[in-house]
């Protein structure tokens, strides 16, 4: 997310030095389905020079692009072919940002079903960054909410052992 990218440039770097995949999820996390073709150009294009800038990499090409949600009209599709861009495939999307810390077990058996079942797999886990004021405040008031997403590095570690292993 854009936003993220400036608010947190040394942990975009930090995944760059670390060899992973950057993927442009927008400039602000925000549904693409009813904004207009240039809006959504415009938010790809500005959370690719955030991206570009944060690991000092002027020339940086992102390959590919994840619509909120992984949504998004057919008809839009001519913007990220325009820049070169690919849409990044999800496997399971299945919600974690919403989840209290009670469904961790069913999230991670959710996953590693499917990636048993698909051979591996493209996973959407939530960090939860992006709201992370409004974290933070409904956290402090009730710890058991599905804002407190402190579970959710726990969860991804079990799952990257298991299937290690596997």
């Amino acid at each position: 997310i854009g936003k993220n990218v400036e608010k947190y440039p040394e942990i975009t770097n930090q995944i760059y030095k670390d060899g992973h995949i950057i993927v442009n999820h927008g400039y602000d996390d925000k549904l693409i389905l009813f904004k207009s073709n240039k809006v959504i150009q415009d938010d790809i294009k500005k959370c690719n020079n955030a991206i570009a800038k944060a690991i000092n990499q002027n020339t940086f090409v992102v390959k590919y692009f994840r619509p909120a949600f992984g949504i998004y009209r057919p008809s839009t599709r001519f913007i990220w072919d325009k820049l070169n861009m690919i849409i990044m495939p999800v496997t399971l999307f299945d919600f974690d940002h919403l989840a209290a810390e009670y469904k961790m077990e069913k999230k991670i058996n959710s996953i590693i079903k499917a990636a048993r079942k698909y051979n591996g797999g493209i996973f959407v886990l939530h960090d939860g960054k992006h709201r992370a004021d409004k974290l933070i405040k409904n956290v402090k008031k009730n710890t058991y909410s599905n804002y407190n997403r402190s579970w959710i590095p726990r969860a991804v570690s079990s799952i990257i052992t298991t299937l290690k292993k596997e």
